[in-house]
């Protein structure tokens, strides 16, 4: 067990090296992201070289990635809640980082099948080792600031993953380029097996960390109707989010003609950079909003979805290029800002013994409702749309602004979350006995 500090949360002091720790962790988060979205540029000169058809491909980007990653998060968050952590972590990135570059070796489709179920594997553990890290290395004053930076590596992983990938692929090959990335994450390990260092687990001043049983933690993260709400709540904006960075390019090119190199940049560098202030942003204010009352922590997103939503519906609808870049940069800010407040409201909710846990329910919502129904859903209906339309173009811009609407769950789930808030994180009860 690992040593305790009582009541260190009280403090508004971060554990020694928790600056350093969130680095090494950011630089891991960008390359998981950096590794997951390589393969959707990358795929083009896969699919030719390989013969694989657009029905492989889609299994390859969706669900052998998203099954076992949903499927492992919460097991691997367990095994945070009561193991090392930093061991977890560098397990983690060799395996993943390794698949990586082994799909530079790859020849046929149920090799690369078997490879990216691999780097599924690998990053489940990544983000609810990440969040419980964070979560003990800095104060609940400062959950916030620290899990947006670490949030961060979301859309600033993707647009360097999708600008280098494409200018690697071209310099050296696909079989190069997996090789360059996944030996990137291997280079990491040394580094993060020195400068890491796992931190003391909090308490709320019982002197002891209790980890519940599965079922029994579950059910009392579940029974938080704050809790509960927030996680509907960035599960629906997470299929606005996800949806727009998977679907913007094939959107530009369709509508507006704009070849791979224009589109890899305004995706790239315009949209997943917006998304990145967006990230922090909703970091840095969320601390300030919610210093002095905890349920303003999701008053926040649920404006930031209202506005969102209308105008990522224009991006998409709009004939004209340049008020579709206008609203394409309001729409990434306004549309990721619940990331760094969910995940934040997540670990001010959680029990010491359960944080790892607790992050894992985000991020299976996030991947089941994101990363699955999201992307699949935009194609599956632009498909019924386009023939409907007789034009790709208009049926995919229809599609995507369609999922749009889940911003409008979004806030809905995000205002009932800020209801029960006070009283599920205790703030009702010390005001009263104030």
């Amino acid at each position: 067990m690992q040593p305790i500090t009582p009541g260190l949360e009280k403090t508004a002091k971060a554990q020694p090296g928790a600056h350093l720790a969130l680095g090494l962790l950011f630089a891991i988060g960008l390359v998981n992201y950096i590794d997951r979205v390589a393969m959707s540029v990358l795929q083009v000169p896969v699919k030719a070289e390989l013969l694989l058809t657009d029905e492989q491909i889609g299994l390859l980007m969706g669900f052998a990635f998203f099954i076992p990653y949903t499927a492992l998060s919460i097991p691997m968050a367990r095994l945070a809640d009561r193991s090392n952590r930093k061991a977890i972590l560098i397990f983690a990135l060799i395996i993943w980082s390794g698949m990586t570059f082994a799909v530079g070796l790859a020849g046929s489709f149920i090799f690369l099948l078997f490879l990216r179920v691999g780097v599924a594997l690998g990053e489940a553990c990544c983000l609810p080792t990440s969040y419980s890290l964070i979560a003990d290395y800095y104060p609940k004053q400062k959950h916030g600031r620290a899990i947006a930076i670490l949030g961060s590596t979301f859309p600033l992983g993707s647009m360097i993953g999708l600008v280098l990938s494409g200018h690697l692929g071209v310099e050296l090959g696909w079989r190069g380029a997996f090789f360059a990335i996944g030996a990137v994450g291997l280079c990491l390990v040394p580094i993060l097996m020195i400068g890491l260092k796992e931190p003391a687990r909090t308490t709320d001043g019982a002197g002891q960390v209790a980890t519940p049983k599965l079922v029994g933690a579950l059910c009392d993260i579940w029974r938080r109707k704050a809790f509960r709400y927030c996680i509907l709540g960035l599960g629906m904006q997470s299929i606005v989010s996800i949806s727009i960075l998977t679907w913007a390019a094939p959107f530009y090119s369709r509508s507006f003609d704009l070849d791979l190199g224009q589109v890899a940049m305004l995706v790239g560098f315009v949209m997943a950079g917006a998304g990145a202030v967006g990230t922090l942003g909703g970091g840095v204010l969320g601390d300030k909003i919610a210093r002095h009352r905890p349920s303003r922590l999701m008053l926040f997103p649920a404006f930031a979805a209202i506005i969102a939503t209308p105008v990522a519906m224009l991006q998409f609808l709009t004939g004209n290029l340049v008020v579709s870049i206008v609203a394409a940069l309001v729409s990434s800010v306004f549309a990721n800002i619940y990331l760094a407040p969910c995940n934040a409201l997540i670990q001010r909710l959680a029990l010491p013994g359960t944080r790892a846990l607790s992050a894992a329910v985000g991020v299976t919502a996030a991947a089941i409702l994101g990363g699955g129904l999201g992307p699949w859903g935009v194609g599956k209906l632009s498909d019924y749309l386009s023939g409907v339309t007789g034009s790709p173009a208009d049926g995919l811009s229809y599609a995507i602004a369609i999922f749009m609407l889940a911003g409008v769950l979004s806030a809905y789930f995000f205002l009932l979350s800020a209801r029960h808030m006070d009283r599920d994180s205790g703030f009702g009860e010390k005001e009263h006995k104030i």
